[in-house]
């Protein structure tokens, strides 16, 4: 059963004072959230700016305002220079690139930011949904958010977060009361199948959704529950089928989703790539994954008490596809915060009248009735002023012509080699430069179009076996040289650390041009000669 409102909520809500409509709510604060970790504990606008695929997204949105089509060769490297490249993200590389025209990074952060607080809120909303406690709702979302900081990138994957988590509450309602909310789903998989691959998400969601209808059609022992049941299954089944042909409506059709599939079962990615690795609980966020899993677990079991099959599917589902592979335990964070609220809050009913010490019984009333007075005035509808001001506030300071260090939008240059860019630029580094793919991903944003790389961040366009020989190179494994010499290297810019530099080093063949600690440059004693089938690069900017 949802859970019931306490007396006279409504009624105070119905009547609460106009001024109450302007003043801030744990909504507000759930959307503020995001910022206040960014700026206020990760160290500003640059945490955001940790990946350089977000360079890489402008440049290939620009090419597409360039040339007012889709590319379907690559633009970007020597090293593949026009194969096929599936640019399935181009709705998001579309509006980074145009909100770059006119903002430049500091509105892309803000994008970022945007619906880093759209999401907070929204999780907010449907943790709260499952626990009659708001002070324990918030624990539980701000625990959730936490967890999923660790991978705030401005990336397009924070549009499946918040798309997930709307899907999460569309099918939540769903599952209780069947509206016409499910027309909703559909265009939203439209809008999500061309922002980011993570729309398969979907499939998982509505498909657990239905099993657990099912499930319960099978146990149920009244006939006429079991047939209501399982049409409702046959309704979720009936969205799926609808949401699946609409994700169709992309620039690729079909095409889009065999390549996803091959993506995600390549054994090569999965090896090399951090973000589809197991996650390791020697990490530093163990103890949130750990936490979510044992008070989701526990908020699942009650649900299969209650024969609520649907929410403990999706929490087996998305806590095997966490654990599994990194990239989604941000999505397990969202399915799991709500569970434990609930669980958490059963156990603070539980406390109030078990044969426990009387200050635990005491604490247990006292939060339980502070919760219930705070929810009558917090649920009250509200204006969000706060939120909008707060948001208006972090874009003037984003914006300004001279930011302070925290709301600069820049990447960092103990990560990235921006000094080496500076002095070197085109000079040097518009030549055949062998780097790592984060690395790439930054030339490509300070030095495209003159400017073509060894590799970035598109591990799914240039295939496990280009990554495995990269990664032998940097390790200095047999044949090492041959690879370098098979691209006609003409320069090499890394980080000191990596064994590469090293053996370059020793080995007479490279002189190093430049080192700022961070970054070094490497160049050839004598110029490698072209070998046959290598063309040159293109220097003109008509890419």
């Amino acid at each position: 059963m949802p859970p019931v409102a306490p007396p006279g909520q409504q009624a105070t809500s119905a009547s609460a004072p106009l001024i109450l409509r302007f003043l801030p709510s744990l909504t507000d604060l759930a959307f503020l959230l995001p910022a206040l970790l960014v700026f206020g504990v990760a160290g500003g606008a640059p945490y955001l700016l940790r990946d350089s695929d977000t360079g890489w997204h402008i440049r290939a949105g620009e090419w597409i305002l360039r040339n007012g089509r889709l590319p379907d060769r690559d633009p970007f490297s020597f090293t593949k220079p026009d194969a096929p490249w599936f640019a399935f993200e181009w709705l998001w590389e579309v509006i980074c690139a145009w909100i770059h025209r006119w903002s430049g990074l500091p509105g892309v952060v803000l994008l970022s930011l945007l619906l880093l607080s759209l999401t907070s809120a929204l999780l907010f909303r449907l943790v709260r949904r499952k626990c009659h406690n708001d002070f324990i709702a918030l624990a539980m979302a701000v625990l959730a958010t936490v967890q999923c900081s660790l991978h705030w990138l401005a990336r397009p994957h924070l549009f499946t977060v918040l798309m997930f988590v709307v899907f999460l509450s569309v099918l939540d309602r769903l599952d209780r009361k069947f509206t016409r909310l499910w027309m909703a789903l559909p265009p939203l998989c439209v809008l999500w199948t061309n922002v980011h691959g993570g729309f398969l998400a979907s499939f998982v969601l509505i498909g657990c959704y239905a099993a657990g209808d099912l499930l319960r059609g099978i146990v149920e022992p009244a006939a006429y529950d079991r047939v209501q049941a399982v049409r409702r299954a046959g309704r979720f089944f009936l969205i799926g089928g609808i949401c699946g042909l609409a994700t169709l409506l992309n620039p690729y059709g079909f095409r889009l989703h065999s390549h996803l599939w091959r993506l995600a079962n390549d054994p090569q990615q999965k090896a090399f790539i951090l973000e589809w690795q197991p996650f390791r609980f020697q990490s530093p966020e163990a103890v949130l994954v750990e936490l979510l899993l044992l008070l989701g677990a526990f908020g699942a079991f009650q649900c299969l008490r209650r024969k609520e099959f649907a929410p403990a599917l999706v929490f087996v589902a998305w806590g095997h596809l966490g654990l599994a592979s990194q990239r989604h335990l941000e999505l397990f964070a969202c399915v799991a915060a709500p569970l434990a609220a609930a669980a958490v809050g059963e156990l603070l009913a539980g406390l109030q009248g078990a044969p426990v010490a009387g200050y635990v019984r005491r604490a247990a009333e006292k939060l339980a009735n502070a919760g219930a007075e705070f929810r009558a005035t917090d649920r009250a509808w509200r204006l969000h002023v706060v939120s909008a001001l707060g948001l208006a506030g972090i874009a003037a300071l984003l914006l300004t012509p001279t930011p302070r260090p925290p709301f600069r939008s820049e990447f960092n240059s103990r990560q990235f080699p921006v000094r080496a860019v500076e002095q070197l630029g085109r000079s040097v580094l518009t030549r055949r430069v062998f780097s790592t793919d984060q690395w790439g991903g930054y030339l490509l944003y300070r030095l495209y179009p003159p400017t073509r790389v060894f590799f970035d961040g598109r591990s799914d366009f240039y295939g496990g076996q280009f990554v495995q020989s990269y990664v032998d190179t940097v390790q200095v494994k047999p044949g090492w040289e041959e690879h370098l010499a098979h691209f006609a290297i003409e320069a090499i810019l890394l980080p000191v650390a990596l064994p590469l530099v090293g053996a370059l080093k020793e080995s007479g063949r490279w002189k190093v041009v430049y080192d700022d600690g961070t970054a070094i440059v490497l160049q050839p004693n004598r110029p490698p000669p072209l070998p046959g089938g290598v063309a040159p690069i293109a220097r003109s900017g008509s890419l």
